[in-house]
């Protein structure tokens, strides 16, 4: 990704100061997760248990940040570029009590970093 900075001196040194302050405050907080710039991969653990048809019919399919919250409203981000997408929450009643043993792995994050960064950084010039 390019970014192009121009102007005179003071404007310029104005722009790069607005950048490194981003990447100062993003080296702290990090970005949201779960964003639309994501690929994540649900993955089933049979070796944990029965995996129901539910989780089944998702395994191997990679979902975008915004699918990830669109279908898996109770996912958790456990912070380590895995998720628990907790596909049985909010009523375990129809599955015999049992939590989800699933998980979403996160497939590229630093390039969904990348993006969010670069949007930034573009915002800021």
């Amino acid at each position: 990704m390019r970014l192009t900075v121009s102007g005179n001196l003071e404007g310029l040194k104005v722009r790069f100061d607005r950048i490194k302050a981003i990447i100062d405050h993003r080296k702290v907080v990090g970005y949201p997760i779960f964003h639309s710039s994501e690929r994540w991969l649900y993955v089933t653990h049979p070796e944990r248990g029965e995996v129901c048809p539910v989780c089944t019919q998702y395994d191997q399919q990679v979902f975008n940040g915004d699918s990830v919250k669109a279908t898996f409203p109770y996912a958790l981000y456990d912070g380590f570029y895995v998720a628990y997408p907790r596909t049985h929450q909010p009523d375990l009643s129809k599955f015999m009590g049992v939590e989800c043993n699933c998980e979403l792995e996160l497939l590229n994050a630093a390039e969904a970093f990348e993006v969010q960064m670069h949007r930034e950084k573009l915002e800021a010039i």
